[in-house]
């Protein structure tokens, strides 16, 4: 009995103190001169652009919800801006996906993806309905453990409370860190929306037959992949 205390403590102790995957490979990323000088130039032209700002067409009836995550520290909300064709698409995303879903994508690595509540709490079980509550979001998990910082992480706070008084140099080599494990254009639309998708475990995470069925032949997802510059909205229609 002794014995099975201790390992259950040992266990409670591991998970208590273990990192998110992401922060993990942030820590082991590998700077060199020519990533610092473009990571300068991203960070420059980013300081220099103003955020996206759109009228409320309809009033919402409730506050939204405010959920405090590790990029929009940095990033608007409606961070996807350079491809005026799709970038509404995807920005309507980052209300139910977190950002690490589609551009953290790490080689040789398992990740299940789960619904994550704002508070911090693990939803695993299975989900009666898609986004089982205003603030959740989807984000990837990597041996039951989620992938994302939370606020309460020491980096997190490191960046959120004393970024603007770090030097322009520390800057720069914090920014290349961040986005080292991170890739920039992320993810295809089909890697959800299709029917031989085999990221996302639909019925797991809450939908019903009717939704998968929306979810992976979304025609929209589909006109994208095949041409993000141009949407004909005739095809639509098929």
């Amino acid at each position: 009995m002794k014995t099975y205390i201790i390992i259950l403590l040992l266990i409670l102790t591991n998970i208590t103190n273990a990192d998110s995957l992401y922060f993990s490979h942030l820590e082991q990323a590998t700077i060199d001169a020519k990533l610092l000088k473009e990571t300068e130039k991203k960070l420059q032209e980013h300081k220099a652009t103003q955020p996206i700002k759109f009228p409320t067409f309809h009033q919402p009836n409730k506050p939204p919800v405010k959920i405090e995550r590790f990029c929009t520290l940095c990033h608007n909300t409606l961070a996807h801006r350079k491809n005026i064709a799709v970038r509404s698409f995807l920005n309507a995303h980052s209300r139910f996906i977190s950002c690490e879903t589609c551009h953290f994508l790490p080689k040789n690595v398992s990740l299940t993806y789960r619904w994550l509540q704002n508070d911090a709490s693990i939803e695993n079980e299975e989900n009666t309905h898609l986004q089982p509550h205003p603030a959740a979001h989807l984000s990837p998990f990597s041996q039951g453990m989620p992938v994302v910082l939370f606020p309460k992480h020491s980096f997190f706070q490191k960046i959120k409370s004393k970024w603007k008084d770090l030097p322009n140099s520390e800057q720069i080599q914090l920014t290349a860190k961040i986005h080292a494990p991170l890739k920039e254009k992320g993810i295809s639309c089909k890697s959800c929306h299709d029917a031989d998708q085999k990221m996302l475990e639909l019925a797991r995470i809450g939908a019903s037959q009717k939704q998968q069925q929306a979810i992976e032949q979304n025609k929209i997802a589909h006109l994208l992949d095949k041409d993000e510059t141009t949407i004909r909205l005739i095809e639509l229609l098929d």
